[in-house]
């Protein structure tokens, strides 16, 4: 980059705060609880994926961003994006675990237990169709519309 490492220096920020007890560390703290409780709801399970999946799809597309020299404005979209998709992408996997292991998937807290399977698979084309309408703003972004169509 062109402006003397300060981009560098926003990525490794981003990975930081995203990996330490403020982030993935404690989010999984926040899994083990809710393992352990008897009610999960879909803000507690927003709120973990936020400092898990989430986080990582947000640093890597944050990080990316600054390394690449976009915008704050582009930068704040970008991470919208990842928000939508983290939040797709564990609706989805809360599917997929579903059909793996329908007796372990029934205790766990996730989207399906918690909103039903209608609700659950409502949410997760919200989400998709958020980070779809997102990404469709910039060009040369074929690949990951065809992703997307792909995963979704």
């Amino acid at each position: 980059c062109m402006d003397g490492g300060v981009s560098e220096l926003k990525a490794m920020a981003s990975v930081g705060r995203a990996c330490g007890v403020h982030g993935m560390i404690n989010g999984q703290v926040r899994d083990i609880e809710l393992m352990a409780s008897e009610h999960a709801t879909e803000e507690k399970l927003i709120r973990l994926i936020e400092q898990k999946t989430m986080a990582l799809m947000i640093t890597s597309v944050e990080s990316a961003a600054y390394v690449a020299g976009a915008s704050e404005e582009t930068v704040e979209e970008l991470k919208k994006f990842a928000y939508n998709l983290g939040i797709a992408f564990q609706i989805r996997d809360d599917f997929e675990d579903e059909e793996e292991d329908k007796a372990e998937s029934q205790n766990s807290p996730n989207f399906i237990n918690t909103l039903g399977r209608d609700n659950a698979k409502a949410k997760l084309d919200f989400y998709a169709n958020a980070s779809k309408e997102i990404i469709e703003k910039y060009p040369r972004s074929e690949f990951i519309k065809g992703l997307l169509d792909f995963l979704f």
